[in-house]
């Protein structure tokens, strides 16, 4: 009678146990669950590990013996408690810790996973990140111009052997120097000033295709090749045909009469101002966009 009194009393001491979990956690608003074997709550997050743990199993072996004293009539088997025990124990053996998943028998498999790998090198890093700010202690607040300081010297050492030309201002400019470049007075200056010098030629380029004496010949494809040594002009032979150097192209052209001049600087100018075009509105902002991706 005794034992069976002091069987209730521990029966009763865990339904409050567990009422009393029960209503923290709902008190709380928790998602878990509640292990009546070790009489607390575990949030779903760590239910998995807690069913494979060692204290887990303890626990259980703990009320299955209890229950064969005070319930013969509801025991189970030896052979069944150790199956349950050497399966906790496989699954805890086989918990994966960077997926928070059980592979079980597909052991193998899962750790050649791209997903495990993936996961692994991510908590890898995370932690090699912790581990780093652990270690840097701020003495004190870095200013805004330090800060810049050390960009720039971080863009300069990345860039240093990418640099850039500047036709409009004829020169060299590398790294950092080159987006202040672009958003410089000066540099504006100059493109407005490109601008209206392509604009200008653009114009006499026109005049002179459209003129009468120049469409008056039919067209006649000049015969082009390069010479290394640039030869001064010849005389006009008897066909009118006569050689010219162009210093745009570098080569010594055959041309017939200077309307085929004219045709043929003609075409430089407009390749010029195609090459060289900018918006008049909205060239402030290209030159912002710019100088953002070489920043970038």
């Amino acid at each position: 009678m005794q034992h069976r009194g002091h069987s209730e009393d521990m029966e009763m001491s865990e339904e409050l146990t567990e009422m009393n979990e029960m209503d923290k956690a709902h008190s709380e608003k928790k998602p878990g669950h509640f292990c009546k074997d070790c009489s607390k709550f575990y949030l779903t997050q760590n239910w998995k590990c807690h069913l494979g743990g060692r204290l887990h199993r303890i626990n259980v072996a703990k009320t299955r013996q209890r229950n064969k004293l005070t319930c013969p009539q509801s025991l189970v088997a030896e052979t069944e408690v150790a199956q349950l025990e050497n399966l906790s124990e496989e699954l805890s053996e086989r918990y994966c810790k960077d997926c928070d998943i059980y592979p079980g028998v597909r052991w193998a498999h899962h750790l050649a996973s791209p997903s495990h790998v993936f996961n692994a090198m991510r908590l890898s890093q995370r932690k090699e990140s912790i581990a780093d700010d652990e270690r840097i202690t701020v003495d004190r607040t870095i200013t805004d111009d330090e800060s810049m300081t050390g960009m720039e010297e971080v863009v300069k050492e990345s860039s240093a052997e990418h640099t850039h030309y500047c036709e409009d201002c004829d020169g060299t400019y590398a790294g950092v120097e080159w987006e202040r470049h672009l958003i410089s007075e000066e540099h504006v200056d100059n493109v407005e000033r490109s601008m209206q010098w392509d604009e200008d030629m653009l114009c006499d380029g026109d005049t002179t295709v459209s003129s009468p004496a120049i469409q008056a010949p039919p067209p006649i494809t000049p015969e082009c090749y390069v010479d290394e040594a640039k030869s001064t002009p010849s005389p006009a032979d008897a066909s009118g045909r006569q050689e010219w150097y162009c210093d745009v192209c570098d080569v010594n052209l055959i041309v017939e009469g200077t309307w085929t001049i004219g045709e043929h600087m003609a075409r430089h100018e407009q390749e010029m101002y195609k090459r060289f075009e900018v918006r008049k509105e909205p060239w402030r902002r290209q030159l912002e966009e710019a100088a953002a991706q070489v920043g970038g």
